[in-house]
């Protein structure tokens, strides 16, 4: 299904109504397969095409589902990872995952553990913190969390 989505979406046909299904998928409280669906297909090509609005689909999924959350960093990771294994310097991805996180930094940095943090923001602000393209990315957040909660 997120096969036949992205080559409609990325050929330019029924852009509308592929996000309209998404962003009906995503709002979905009582089906976990179209949750899952709008899910797969968000963190595939086509949320790439419909960047920014992706995250507000992703984080409505994540408001749904408590479980959500620590795949969505999973995720994330695994993303690290590969951009890691592909280039030198992954300033795009580290840009495109603060500017994700930046939408509800205070909401994740109050209701997460500090072991939760460490686990999933740790290798993002690692990786930013190497590069002074990106240095302040990874600075604002470390700043930001250590003044609202400083004991995590």
């Amino acid at each position: 299904m997120v096969k036949v989505l992205t080559k409609l979406i990325t050929s330019n046909q029924y852009v509308q109504e592929i996000i309209n299904l998404l962003k009906s998928w995503s709002a979905q409280r009582n089906n976990l397969a179209l949750q899952w669906t709008a899910t797969v297909a968000l963190g595939s090509e086509i949320g790439i095409f419909l960047y920014p609005n992706t995250f507000t689909y992703l984080l409505k999924l994540g408001s749904l589902n408590v479980d959500y959350e620590e795949a969505f960093y999973q995720q994330f990771g695994d993303w690290l990872l590969a951009e890691q294994e592909k280039r030198e310097e992954p300033f795009e991805f580290l840009h495109f995952f603060f500017s994700i996180i930046r939408l509800d930094v205070q909401s994740l940095v109050d209701t997460q553990t500090a072991d939760h943090i460490q686990k999933h923001l740790a290798p993002f602000l690692i990786e930013a913190l190497k590069y002074s393209k990106k240095k302040r990315l990874g600075e604002e957040f470390l700043t930001m969390t250590a003044t609202e909660q400083p004991k995590k």
